[in-house]
């Protein structure tokens, strides 16, 4: 019936609702999951996380850059480490002041960052409505708390799902 409404020539928002209102009638529409507000609450924390994840990537590319711009050689594995970066800081001859300044800048926000990420993860880990799960998840191979987390607030209840099968079907197709 959505798909015949969605086809359909002659369309306007009064005859999509009066074919709406007749699918609820015969309850031929699909029922919609929605998580809980603490499920969701806890989505937006860890959406959050992942901006703060792009935003720290950003910034350290940021770094590379001003180095590379100014011509500065350096060793790309150990450049985000603090003693490594204040050491180049301190004996590179081509790094200036307000280059330097620049780059001490980068640094702190990329530093400021980590923590807040730190925080939001351990704020999520220790939460008892998600702990037991992600607790679990974790005991299989090669997944980390990240990885728990994200299974457990996205995908949410799977008793939701009729067959496991189906479960497994989802998760691959998306």
């Amino acid at each position: 019936m959505l798909r015949a409404m969605a086809a359909a020539k002659k369309k306007n928002d009064r005859i999509d609702a009066s074919k709406i209102c007749d699918c609820l009638r015969c309850d031929f529409l699909p029922e919609c999951y929605m998580a809980s507000t603490a499920i969701r609450e806890r989505r937006r924390t860890l959406h959050y996380r992942n901006l703060l994840v792009r935003q720290m990537v950003q910034m350290k590319n940021k770094i590379s850059m001003l180095l590379m711009e100014s011509g500065v050689s350096y060793n790309k594995q150990r450049l985000h480490k603090a003693g490594y970066f204040r050491e180049l800081l301190a004996t590179n001859p081509d790094i200036d002041e307000g280059l330097a300044s620049l780059l001490r800048l980068c640094l702190e926000t990329v530093v400021r960052l980590q923590k807040t990420e730190s925080a939001l993860v351990r704020s999520l880990e220790s939460d008892s409505l998600l702990m037991d799960r992600v607790e679990r998840l974790m005991t299989i191979p090669g997944v980390g708390p990240i990885t728990a987390l994200t299974w457990v607030l996205e995908v949410g209840e799977v008793q939701r799902f009729s067959t496991k099968s189906y479960c497994f079907r989802h998760l691959v197709v998306t």
